[in-house]
């Protein structure tokens, strides 16, 4: 073999590795939360707990949502919008079938059940007010020429709302990605998740451990199927004040984002495989140390604010003069220059100006991007979610069971 060969064939295997990055933009909406404050409607409370029972599951509110992405499904390739969410590790879809449950199948056993009734309304124990799926797109595996039932159903129950049904397998295209994967069929969602017309299902990109069904994460099977040469993604949501609508960001799978993120990269090792939970070690607000130091602190996707520790939360707000409303915490849209936030990880700063923690929620409403939470046991203390995630880019390298953090291009400061 001459080195002209040798060399041709080193360039195609440099190539080939280059081309399996897959970038998948996510849009910006107008999150169900700000809706109602638009509109005057009556607000509903954040709801965030821990649940103690199951290690590592964290119950979320998906009303304060703004980001979503498009996977297309099936050989039909039915597009669905999700969630996209590194705070969960499971994938589910309304199936076509969702809410035609009569009332009498729950709660029937199981030989009577399949006999009488549709066979995803035959997987729930207990009763549940559902709804119609009227706001959601659905998934037919009848459609689709590759979808395959799978055993088993599943249950989850979320801060606000629960989903429920059976499992099916079928090929997906998760940005330019095409693979197979396991996934939840939804027939019954509480009347909270039906609603909210802004999204249809959750992708869960968190790892497989804190699956409620054990089954393995979209992302990990495609690292599993080999469409993809590391088990690395980047997530890069652009800055506040985007329209609705308007692109607002990019899920970066296989590589780091050096499109929209600068170069330095900094990483800490997680707590446990888990979800991306790892140490905060300090947290200041200007020059006074706040709260307790050395905590557990997750980044998420799937949180719009970030939730602080109730102590913290408190001092905040008294030391930039905020108040309350029925909606959250506000303040002044010209309140002018407020201190700096710094989060201390694995020994590096990371700042956030009052560009970031103060939003504004419609033309005369500026709000405090925060929410008090209490962790008890193995729950963390603070919650990173997308203010902090459009000051740096997340990068999530599942091999190595670490998270990076790198500065966004657009970073105010």
């Amino acid at each position: 073999m001459d080195k002209v060969t040798v060399l041709l064939i080193f360039l195609g295997t440099v190539i080939g590795a280059t081309l399996a990055i897959f970038r998948m933009p996510v849009r910006k909406i107008e999150s169900e939360r700000n809706r109602r404050i638009r509109l005057g409607l009556t607000p509903k409370p954040r709801a965030f707990s821990f649940d103690s029972r199951r290690y590592a599951s964290i119950v979320t509110d998906y009303s304060d949502i703004e980001y979503i992405g498009t996977v297309y499904m099936g050989s039909q390739r039915a597009p669905l919008r999700f969630v996209l969410d590194t705070g969960s590790a499971d994938f589910w879809a309304p199936d076509i079938s969702c809410g035609i449950c009569d009332y009498y199948c729950h709660g029937l056993p199981a030989s009577f059940c399949h006999k009488l009734c549709d066979k995803g309304c035959c997987s729930i124990e207990n009763h549940f007010t559902e709804s119609k799926c009227y706001n959601k797109r659905t998934f037919n595996g009848a459609k689709s020429t590759t979808y395959r039932q799978y055993d088993g159903t599943w249950r989850i129950k979320y801060g606000a709302g629960m989903a429920a049904g059976f499992r099916g397998l079928d090929k997906i295209d998760l940005g330019g990605m095409n693979f197979d994967v396991v996934f939840g069929q939804a027939t019954i969602l509480d009347t909270v998740i039906a609603s909210n017309k802004n999204f249809d299902g959750i992708l869960g990109l968190a790892f497989q451990s804190i699956s409620v069904d054990n089954t393995l994460p979209p992302f990990l099977a495609a690292v599993e199927q080999k469409v993809i040469n590391e088990s690395i993604f980047t997530v890069f949501l652009r800055k506040a004040g985007q329209p609705v609508l308007a692109n607002g960001g990019v899920y970066t799978f296989g590589a780091f984002d050096n499109v929209n993120c600068e170069g330095e990269i900094n990483y800490v090792h997680l707590s446990s495989a888990t979800y991306f939970q790892f140490v905060l070690q300090k947290f200041s607000f200007g020059p006074t140390q706040m709260g307790s130091t050395h905590v557990q602190v997750i980044s998420d996707t799937g949180t719009s604010f970030i939730g602080a520790p109730a102590d913290v939360f408190t001092m905040i707000i008294k030391a930039i003069g905020a108040t309350k409303d029925p909606y959250g915490v506000v303040v002044p849209c010209n309140h002018g220059e407020f201190p700096n936030m710094t989060l201390t990880i694995n020994g590096h700063d990371y700042t956030l100006t009052s560009h970031h923690y103060i939003v504004q929620t419609n033309t005369n409403r500026c709000e405090l991007a925060m929410f008090s939470m209490n962790s008890i046991g193995l729950g963390p203390a603070w919650i990173l979610g997308d203010p902090f995630i459009r000051a740096y880019c997340n990068v999530h390298d599942m091999k190595n069971q670490r998270i990076g953090f790198a500065r966004s291009k657009e970073y105010t400061p």
